[in-house]
């Protein structure tokens, strides 16, 4: 059994593990030999992944399809999943609409409420109870640098990777006399599918991919990190953003952040 695996047991679930940074961390998890139940709307696409990694790892999975938008999805998942040794859980599900809050509709907005906060909100406070009852477990909720500038024309987004990172950063620190590791990766421009689809034709753009991190050398310096810190941001590029911005105005920030949109 790896160390890992004795330390926060038998199973992890990732909230959001189709692509990107959530297949990703799956893949992580079972590296480090942790069966995985592996949540999100595409049902043929999560099987995929599954059989990929029974067959790289020897793992075993399970297969969650749901809408984090829609009513009791959260209470469907714990359902499912109760009877498991869960001792790992990260929460990666985002949704976002592009364009100004004006011209979006309240259906929209109301399906990102339900996933960047009302459902992460609801998985949060079951599994912080549940581990801190098994005194063990591990939480990584995966953050954003929109969630420290803001960022017009994904206004609802930038707001919900705030409450995500602030709530982490809080609880993490609530749970320091436990032993639940709890932390927040704070992810600036990630190589993923919905990144390369939103992103602009412009130099603004190219510099953007330029400076892009992979989901993989994310997870690196996660599980690098995971149980030393509660909080982070990842990349030397962002770290140097984030102190330069710290020093300036916040409408200079948003200014900054807004324009690369344009």
């Amino acid at each position: 059994m790896s160390e890992f695996k004795e330390k926060y047991g038998e199973w992890g679930i990732i909230f959001g593990a189709t692509d990107g940074v959530g297949k990703a961390m799956a893949k992580s998890l079972a590296e480090r030999g942790l069966n995985v139940v592996l949540i999100g709307r595409r049902t043929e696409a999560l099987e995929s992944l599954g059989k990929e990694l029974k067959e790289g790892y020897q793992v075993d999975y399970q297969v969650v399809t749901e809408d984090l938008s829609t009513d009791g999805s959260i209470e469907r998942i714990i359902d499912q999943t109760k009877k498991l040794d869960v001792g790992f859980v990260s929460y990666v599900a985002c949704l976002s609409v592009f364009g100004p809050l004006y011209e979006q509709t309240w259906e929209q907005e109301e399906k990102m409420i339900n996933v960047n906060i009302v459902s992460f909100m609801k998985y949060f406070h079951y599994y912080t109870k549940l581990f801190k009852e098994k005194n063990r477990g591990g939480i990584i909720n995966v953050g954003s640098m929109s969630g420290i500038t803001g960022a017009p024309y994904i206004a609802q987004y930038g707001a919900g990777k705030s409450f995500i990172i602030k709530m982490t950063e809080a609880v993490g620190f609530e749970m320091l006399e436990t032993n639940v590791d709890v932390m927040v990766p704070i992810l600036g421009s990630t190589i993923t599918p919905s990144f390369l689809e939103s992103l602009p034709d412009t130099e603004a753009g190219k510099a953007a991919l330029a400076a892009a991190m992979t989901p993989e050398e994310c997870m690196d310096e996660i599980f690098e990190n995971f149980g030393k810190t509660r909080s982070m941001i990842l990349g030397d590029l962002n770290r140097q953003n984030a102190q330069a911005m710290a020093g300036q105005p916040s409408d200079q920030t948003i200014e900054f952040v807004g324009n690369l949109f344009k």
